[in-house]
């Protein structure tokens, strides 16, 4: 009797889910798409380790939006400019917070979300947004970047003390920098990873959660099963592992003396910080999302960006040496302390700024997209496309750099001179009246922000949280067919930290961060395959875009 309760519940389940599956293909009819597993739909495609490769293909096939069947559920691609633009910045698409809650999982046992990740309440989210804005301002990016040089020396030493000639994985290297330039600048943290020996625990950590966190998402159960698998059972230990390094991070941090005024960076912003609806300190529970967070979002994206750097200037030999010649030339041999500010590095190094940009391009890191839900609809995005409240739109940076149709043929190809030479770079990482080119979307942020405000104030009722299934307006603005932002050139499909007023906070620093290093390392030093032919551009999509192998042996020698 037992078993015939659950086989009728099971079946009433599965007629559902086709009942739903298919009144949601309905509305969205006149989308196109790929083929779909019964199933799981297309999750193994969208959620595996060449992803990318696979939404590029879809989006030649399709089009600029198509959708997707992930377990059940359609999600809908958006690889246009324009579109992507008003998407991201139009105040009734939220952030997904079933993606958010599964990176939360890696820093917090209960997957407590953070204020600044997961919540979807304007008012939280813009009170935490303006606490860590003040921790990336320009004179933080200073600071950032007098850490960043004395961290790069440091690695040049480390690379010295090898000898000439000597292969070294840089990505591992790139991860151990990026992690002592974050400690130490943001978090007043000494990790030591720079010049050691061995694996480095958080960088263990972090490769061992990010494995984790891939095979969680295809396999959503995979977290309630570990004792069906050692394999499974080892990935949720990594998870208590990096849960407990976090919680002892949090312990040093409130252990400190009380925060000076004058400091401004990520750990004295999270120390001030009080929760919006009780106004509080901020709960322990909520910090470690945020810590955990800032610790992924602020290591891991520069150092595997750094890493690609490296070997795209090992298989392009003439633009490695074009940009030695221009450091050379500009005096960073002589004495790179001096010679890197931020006005230099912003303005004065055109060939500098064109090869993080055209690496950032080629293997934008945030390799998962930016992912938004509808929270009030319908919503109307032009050319008769519709969205439900619920739908889940994701911007695909990858797919929009990669595009025959604004980069011309060579779209797939490293070449730097089309930022100098096409004029699509602006280089301005200091004014902060400069207009959005990809490396200054801050700027942006702030005036849709405004704008939004301002619309909210004189026509929307209060917005309540997309978590509670409310609504109170069936029918909302249009996004416009066409947008008021047209995408004149390649540079406004450039979108390597996003857009819009989520777009990411560190831009600034992560991009002084960045510059220093490739500044300091390619003037003193020469990288090069360890075999004579090209090496293959093999990646895979992780938390971040990294290599498939995760090394990458480079044969060093000094230039001096």
């Amino acid at each position: 009797m037992l078993q015939m309760y659950f086989a009728t519940l099971l079946i009433g389940a599965v007629i559902m889910w086709l009942i739903l599956g298919k009144g949601r293909s309905t509305a969205l009819k006149n989308i196109p798409g790929p083929k779909r597993h019964f199933f799981r739909g297309h999750a193994w495609q969208f959620y595996g380790p060449k992803r990318n490769q696979q939404i590029l293909e879809w989006a030649e096939k399709f089009g600029p939006i198509f959708k997707l069947n992930i377990f059940g559920k359609y999600h809908v691609v958006v690889t246009d400019p324009d579109r992507a633009k008003d998407i991201l910045s139009h105040p009734n698409l939220v952030k997904f917070e079933s993606l958010c809650v599964s990176y939360n999982e890696i820093f917090h046992v209960d997957a407590q979300g953070g204020l600044a990740t997961s919540v979807s309440s304007d008012a939280a989210w813009k009170v935490t947004r303006t606490a860590l804005s003040h921790a990336f301002t320009k004179e933080e990016a200073l600071h950032s970047l007098e850490v960043s040089k004395v961290a790069a020396m440091s690695l040049g030493q480390h690379l010295l003390s090898k000898g000439d000639g000597v292969a070294t994985d840089m990505v591992t290297e790139c991860l151990r920098y990026s992690l002592d330039v974050l400690g130490v600048a943001q978090l007043g943290y000494n990790f030591k990873a720079l010049g050691g020996n061995g694996q480095h625990l958080v960088l263990k950590l972090m490769k061992d959660c990010g494995k984790e966190w891939r095979a969680r998402r295809l396999n959503p159960r995979r977290k309630y099963l570990g004792w069906l698998v050692d394999a499974w059972a080892d990935g949720q230990r990594g998870y208590r592992v990096m849960h407990d390094f976090i919680r002892a991070l949090l312990l040093d941090i409130r252990d400190r003396e009380d925060v000076p005024s004058e400091y401004q960076c990520v750990w004295a912003q999270l120390a001030r910080m009080r929760d919006p609806s009780t106004s509080q300190p901020i709960h322990q529970d909520m910090f470690l999302g945020e810590l955990g967070g800032i610790l992924l979002a602020g290591h891991e994206p520069v150092g595997q960006t750094l890493a690609w750097c490296l070997k795209l200037l090992a298989n392009h030999p003439d633009c490695q040496e074009k940009l030695s010649k221009d450091l050379v030339e500009f005096g960073v041999m002589k004495g790179p302390l001096k010679a890197l500010t931020l006005e230099a590095l912003s303005d004065k190094l055109p060939y500098l700024d064109a090869v993080l940009r055209e690496a950032l391009r080629l293997f934008p890191t945030g390799c998962e997209g930016m992912a938004r839900v509808v929270s009030k609809g319908p919503l109307h995005v032009g050319g008769g496309v519709t969205l439900d409240k619920g739908t889940v739109v994701w911007v695909h940076p990858y797919t929009m750099h990669r595009s025959k149709k604004l980069w011309g043929l060579d779209a797939e190809s490293f070449k730097p001179e089309r930022w100098v030479e096409d004029g699509l770079s602006s280089p301005d990482t200091v004014n902060q009246d400069a207009k959005y080119d990809g490396f200054n979307t801050l700027v942006a942020a702030r005036k849709i922000a405004s704008e939004t405000d301002t619309n909210k104030s004189k026509t929307d009722k209060p917005n309540k949280d997309v978590a509670t299934g409310d609504s109170t307006t069936k029918d909302v603005e249009p996004i416009a067919a066409t947008s008021d932002r047209p995408c004149s050139s390649a540079r406004d499909a450039f979108m390597p930290f996003g857009f819009g007023p989520r777009s990411c906070l560190g831009q600034k620093a992560a991009q002084a961060t960045l510059k220093a290093a490739l500044a300091i390392l390619i003037t003193y030093f020469k990288f090069e395959p360890v075999v004579e032919e090209m090496m293959p551009y093999n990646e895979a999509a992780s938390i971040t875009l990294e290599l498939e192998s995760g090394k990458l042996p480079l044969l060093i020698t000094a230039r001096f």
